[in-house]
């Protein structure tokens, strides 16, 4: 403040106050200051306006903050003037003269214009709406009473009393007597004195029928409102929405409702002191408090079909739940559960189900709490969740809900699905199915098909998966049901990928993509841009996975959508770690691990701890990554989640296997691989096979490493899977080269790389070129090795694999082996070829 002025003067008004008693106050503060001229002619026999030009002229001079408070009680009866006429010609001589560097301040509860309509525009009215509960906060801890006071108390406070800063220091002095406590129980001696203070009932008094009508029905409001809202609660089903510009400027002339901007729009509120005193008078003056309640939900609703706001619609619903319309209130939280749980607000979701299940019967009930079991379902509490689905099932059948027991029967494949019982999945979506189609319903069939796709597709059974996709996608394209359309050629384009046939994944992942763009699905683009990333990270291109990624990323952050940001920080991390960036790696693996504990994410973070885990692997800190696989292990059998139970174990194989304890090794693998088997994880089964063949391997035991590769091969083979089936015989190729077999194991290699090329795996094709050079290179063929060995170098540098240094040794050593001046004739002509 004594930045802009160079002294404050405060004047408390009484009605008794007159010009004489201001001049006074005036003179005392010009004398502390060192301007004695007013004190050289105050007590002079000169006019009262002499005196006052002169203080004119001083305040013109020098920049004070004069504040006139307690105004209010110098103004007539209709509180739209000052009452003594000879103050009101001593103010607004002093407010009409004083032009330059002072400035005035004027407090009052009522508005009205001390110029009486002269230079307006030198005055602006400022209505002052009660504190917010920060400022509040700040203001209850200057009084001892209150200051010590827990965060909650003093909100329970600020709930029941509002913010007037004069309410604050009364309850603190009540407070002093009774205790906090006490006194919230019993309010009446201080509310008493609030009405006494505020002359509510003489202020009332002096309103007409439409201000009284809309200063009680306004009162339902609990925010501060627009005009548009003030209109319509006044309103009725012959006139929605009367004029409301008289009576609201007769309420704020009284001090009755205030007004603010937000957003550049002004909103209107009530003290809680005027709106408490409101709500009482309500059923005296006939108005009924359910009636406006339920008008109050219904201008929400009408507002959100317009803006689309999320949190005005669960204003309509908290207002439909306070006039006990529960069902208009649960038919609102239905519709928007699904955008709380994407921005994370879980607990609020959770919440108002449970509200709607204790307020709700029949059907509407039994719906909340299928809302409900979903929320557990993608939380990974498959348990409970299950739980859920199998009591309301139970109750569709006993109302003969024939289709509410095929969503549930649907709802319960997922869960086990989820838990990798496939077969009780299966069993489940055919009964879905069986009922869909009785009934005559070509959504619910096309679901439960396309859920059986699901199936097949984690079980590596892709033909099958494939038929049931087709099957599903006709009946989408009959319905022209785009949305859905999309999502199934989605997982036709999964399948694709998975087989390692990235060209015709990519194709039908753009289709899939135009479709959402069209419906203009923002978050399920997102979903389409990462898996588009998984492509070009499964082919080694990790800086066009990057660029997919932070572009799904960017648009979950705009969304608000913790769960798929959650996701995609896990992939980034993925990236990093296969560049053996393991520092950055671990860094987005912690952040999307704090968002999925944040979000209560059991599946999800159990994953990501068995991906940090990975890392301590690869960096040989096997007692870290021990410690994280256990950790991840203990939180997927709590889910029943056998298919992640078998991926850990396999895990936790590998560790054995890298310390060269193949015995402990070959038991994890083996209880893995019984879980994919009784699962009918034809993917998994393979991978695991192909793991122990590698022990084998290693052991020198070569005929049983065949076997096993041989097996896990045939099995690609059958699933179509070309990335893994180049994977297998790359590794066929390495025991034909370490028994010295090298025609046989280039004939392997030969086989991996053509696949590897027809993928675009470039990861893939420089692994194998690298191993063909070193054959080429123990035959003596240095000109073929050294092509090889630069060819994996280039491909290696380019994806910033670390395995680029070794194919930077392995040509070092072989300069050696040909000599400098052949080595850099071949290497020029080769570079340069």
């Amino acid at each position: 403040m004594g930045y802009y002025f160079e002294g404050t003067l405060g004047i408390k008004f009484t009605p008794t106050t007159r010009p004489e008693d201001i001049l006074n106050k005036f003179n005392s503060f010009l004398l502390m200051k060192g301007r004695p001229e007013l004190n050289q002619i105050l007590n002079q026999q000169v006019p009262l306006e002499v005196k006052t030009s002169l203080l004119v002229n001083i305040l013109n001079q020098i920049r004070f903050l004069v504040i006139f408070d307690n105004f209010e009680d110098c103004l007539n009866e209709e509180r739209n003037g000052i009452e003594n006429l000879e103050l009101k010609a001593f103010i607004q001589h002093l407010l009409n003269n004083t032009t330059r560097n002072t400035k005035f301040l004027i407090t009052t509860r009522y508005d009205f214009d001390p110029l009486d309509g002269r230079l307006a525009s030198g005055i602006e009215h400022i209505s002052l709406p009660e504190l917010h509960f920060p400022q509040t906060n700040w203001l209850m801890n200057n009084f001892t009473e209150l200051a010590d006071l827990g965060i909650q108390k003093k909100k329970e406070i600020y709930d029941v009393i509002g913010g007037h800063p004069w309410t604050i220091g009364q309850f603190a002095k009540h407070a002093a007597v009774q205790g906090v406590d006490d006194l919230l129980l019993d309010l009446s001696p201080l509310k008493k004195e609030l009405i006494e203070f505020t002359l509510l009932d003489k202020s009332f008094s002096k309103l007409d029928e439409d201000a009284i009508k809309l200063l009680l029905s306004a009162s339902i409001f609990e925010e501060a409102i627009p005009i548009e809202a003030l209109s319509w609660i006044v309103g009725d089903e012959k006139d929605e929405c009367p004029a409301v510009g008289e009576p609201l400027q007769k309420l704020l002339q009284w001090g009755l409702v205030s007004k603010e901007q937000e957003y550049d729009k002004s909103v209107y509120s009530e003290h809680t002191i005027v709106k408490d005193f409101a709500l009482k008078k309500l059923k005296e003056d006939g108005l009924d408090k359910k009636t406006l309640l339920v008008r109050a939900a219904r201008y929400y609703e009408n507002l959100v079909a317009q803006n689309r706001n999320l949190w005005d619609h669960l204003k309509a619903r908290d207002y439909y739940f306070q006039a006990e319309d529960y069902k208009s209130a649960t038919r609102i939280v239905e519709s928007t559960v699904d955008h709380l749980i994407l921005w994370g607000h879980i607990k609020l979701a959770m919440d108002l189900l449970n509200d709607s299940i204790n307020t709700t019967l029949g059907e509407t009930k039994t719906n909340a709490e299928y809302t409900l079991a979903t929320i557990y379902h993608r939380l990974g509490d498959l348990t409970t969740a299950l739980k859920i689905c199998n009591k309301i099932k139970n109750k569709y059948e006993e109302m003969g809900n024939n289709k509410g027991v095929a969503v549930i029967l649907h709802e319960v494949g997922i869960i086990h699905q989820e838990q990798g019982n496939y077969k009780e999945a299966v069993n489940k979506y055919n009964q879905s199915l069986k009922i869909a189609e009785e009934l005559g319903d070509k959504r619910g069939t096309a679901q439960a098909l396309h859920q059986l796709g699901n199936v097949h597709l984690l079980q590596g059974n892709y033909g099958e998966a494939v038929k049931k996709y087709k099957q599903a996608l006709k009946i989408f394209e009959d319905m022209e049901d785009k949305s859905e359309i999309a999502t199934t050629l989605h997982q036709l384009g999964v399948i694709n990928h998975q087989q390692g046939n990235y060209e015709e994944a990519v194709k039908k992942y753009n289709k899939s993509l135009k479709l959402k763009e069209e419906l203009g699905d923002k978050r399920r683009i997102a979903i389409t841009l990462h898996q588009l990333g998984n492509i070009y990270y499964d082919q080694g291109n990790y800086e066009e996975a990057v660029k997919k990624y932070n572009k799904s990323l960017k648009m979950k952050e705009e969304l608000g959508d913790k769960s798929g940001i959650a996701q995609t920080l896990h992939q980034l991390g993925s990236v990093h770690f296969l560049q053996s960036n393991y520092k950055e790696a671990l860094e987005k693996y912690n952040q999307s691990l704090k968002m999925k504990e944040e979000l209560g994410d059991k599946r999800g973070t159990a994953i990501t701890l068995h991906q940090i885990g990975m890392i301590y692997q690869n960096q040989g800190n096997y007692e870290e990554a021990m410690g994280k696989y256990n950790q991840s292990l203990k939180m997927k059998e709590e889910l029943g989640d056998k298919n992640e139970i078998a991926q850990t174990l396999h895990q936790i194989g590998m560790i054995y296997q890298n310390q060269g304890n193949y015995e402990e090794a070959m038991g994890k693998y083996n209880q893995s691989l019984k879980i994919k088997e009784e699962l009918g994880n034809k993917s998994g089964i393979a991978q695991t096979l192909h793991q122990i063949g590698m022990i084998y391997q290693q052991q020198g035991n070569y005929e049983e490493a065949v076997k096993k590769y041989n097996k896990s091969l045939k099995m690609k083979e059958e699933l179509g899977d070309k990335s893994g089936i180049a994977q297998t015989l790359h590794q066929l190729g390495m025991i034909h080269q370490q028994q010295g077999n090298y025609e046989e194991a280039v004939k392997k290699y030969n086989k991996s790389l053509k696949i590897a090329k027809e993928l675009g795996d470039k990861s893939g094709i420089a692994s194998t070129m690298g191993q063909l050079g070193v054959i080429y290179e123990a035959k003596g063929e240095y000109v073929f090795a050294l092509n090889a060995y630069i060819k994996a170098f280039s491909i290696f540098e380019s994806l910033k694999s670390p395995y680029s240094q070794l194919a930077s040794k392995l040509i070092l050593e072989l300069r050696d082996k040909m000599g400098e001046e052949e080595f850099k004739a071949e290497f020029e002509k080769l570079v340069n070829e």
